[in-house]
């Protein structure tokens, strides 16, 4: 339930009455279009005069660009400091703006019970979503006693208003009896409610409803895959380890250890613990990624998970380097998860085993030091090239960006066709213990395979497929 106080403060201003019912408008107005349209230039040079003179309206406006870095530099004192003179005049948004700052410790120091005081300002007029921060704070005994029944009451109010956050947080309630009499089928409507609106947590507890069966809904893995990937789009670490799950032993979906190993290496980059122990246990029997009991320990220790024993199958050296790879994997907040650094020397022979795959030899590949896919190698290709669908999914998750692509470019086929092709930037590609930086790669159809094409392979001294081994050799 955590994000119930992560939650990101409104991008949108707000036209607002007053307890007095006096609306503002003209230059306010006209500054409120300017934000809302992108023009943040003119939203402040509009604003800024109407909030040094005591507009509380603009006050809370002036607030929100500070806290966003909206045509000013973010600035979270300075945002906290006119969210505090909007909210003392009655300004509902400024009061719970500034019960998340001080719940988050944004410009000013952490403080539950200084959060508790404005949340319940605004909650006390309806605004929905200080309701939701409210029943968060009393079921987790945040600046108040823990009670689960004003944290019911609270939720109820927000949930009933449609908030899709309160209406999970309702659900969950219902399903663990917390409050309330445990009661599946009220917790079931609840996350549909929630899940229709987009609401990734809701869509993982409602897959999760469909494993379990027997309470709400029927026992039926193909829905609840439905709505695992549905949620793991939206880069839900706790969907993405259900939706590995699933794959690793075929449940609602064919048995497929690759794509198990996907799933779980975007959750275990979120730092989901049991993903992280899951992805050592495909390592340790080799599912979907070469067996390696380095890797095994590394990912074990980092998921806090010893219950599995593979030290007897390691040397001494093995153990001390897997200690080494873990302690590294965690300081880099899970962004470096591979051989130390000073194993990542470019300028050595390296031999990186292949797999076969659908009748053809993949080797693993880590994107943006976030995300491992298995491509062919393909010395036909001019770039690396990647299906739109798996783009998509390496966007909604972060790994690539919209600033990462470049523009269109016409490729010439083996049948001496030519195709348009969006063309991106990525800024690290690693195989093995090689890793080359900003790297050119394309968008292919959906119906594309994964290809490492000349731009990463032509910038090795030399590259070849050793087809005895198995082994991709770079030098």
């Amino acid at each position: 339930m955590r994000k119930r106080i992560l939650r990101g403060l409104m991008t949108a201003m707000l036209t607002l009455a007053l307890s007095n019912g006096v609306i503002f408008a003209g230059p306010l107005e006209d500054g409120q279009a300017a934000y809302d349209r992108g023009d943040y230039g003119t939203a402040l040079q509009l604003i800024m005069p109407l909030s040094t003179q005591g507009n509380a309206v603009a006050q809370y406006d002036l607030g929100l660009m500070y806290a966003n870095g909206r045509g000013v530099s973010q600035d979270d004192k300075q945002a906290v400091k006119w969210f505090r003179l909007a909210a003392a005049k009655g300004v509902v948004a400024a009061q719970d703006s500034l019960g998340l700052m001080y719940a988050n410790g944004r410009g000013v120091p952490k403080d539950y019970n200084e959060a508790i005081k404005w949340f319940r300002l605004a909650a006390a007029k309806g605004v929905v979503a200080a309701q939701d921060s409210l029943g968060w704070m009393y079921a987790n005994g945040q600046g108040v006693p823990k009670d689960y029944n004003e944290a019911i009451k609270w939720y109820r109010l927000s949930a009933a208003q449609g908030n899709a956050i309160a209406q999970n947080a309702l659900g969950e309630m219902y399903a663990i009896g917390r409050g309330v009499s445990k009661d599946y089928n009220e917790a079931v409507r609840l996350y549909r409610l929630a899940a229709a609106q987009g609401n990734a947590d809701a869509q993982n507890n409602l897959g999760s409803m469909y494993v379990i069966g027997g309470g709400g809904v029927p026992k039926d893995y193909e829905e609840a895959v439905k709505w695992y990937r549905l949620a793991a789009a939206q880069g839900n670490a706790d969907a993405q380890t259900d939706l590995g799950l699933m794959y690793q032993y075929g449940w609602g979906v064919p048995k497929d250890y690759n794509e198990a190993v996907k799933w779980y290496r975007l959750a275990a980059a979120q730092g989901n613990a049991t993903a992280q122990t899951d992805l050592g246990s495909m390592y340790q029997n080799g599912w979907g990624v070469p067996k390696d009991y380095v890797l095994t320990y590394m990912w074990l220790a980092v998921g806090k998970n010893y219950l599995i024993a593979v030290t007897s199958e390691m040397t001494p050296a093995q153990i001390e380097l897997a200690q080494k790879m873990a302690k590294r994997c965690e300081e880099s907040n899970y962004k470096q998860c591979g051989e130390p650094s000073d194993q990542n020397s470019s300028s050595a022979t390296t031999s990186v085993p292949m797999q076969s795959e659908g009748g053809a030899y993949v080797v693993s590949v880590i994107i943006n030091d976030a995300i491992t896919l298995n491509f062919i190698v393909d010395s036909g290709a001019a770039d690396v090239s990647i299906p739109a669908d798996v783009v998509m999914t390496l966007m909604r998750t972060g790994t690539l960006k919209e600033s990462d692509f470049l523009g269109e470019k016409t490729y010439v086929l083996a049948d001496g066709s030519k195709i348009p092709s969006q063309t991106f930037h990525i800024r690290s590609l690693k195989v093995g213990n090689k890793v080359l930086e900003n790297v050119n790669g394309s968008v292919a159809s959906v119906n594309g395979s994964l290809l490492l094409g000349q731009s990463f392979l032509g910038r090795f001294k030399s590259w070849s497929v050793d087809n005895t081994k198995h082994a991709l050799v770079f030098e």
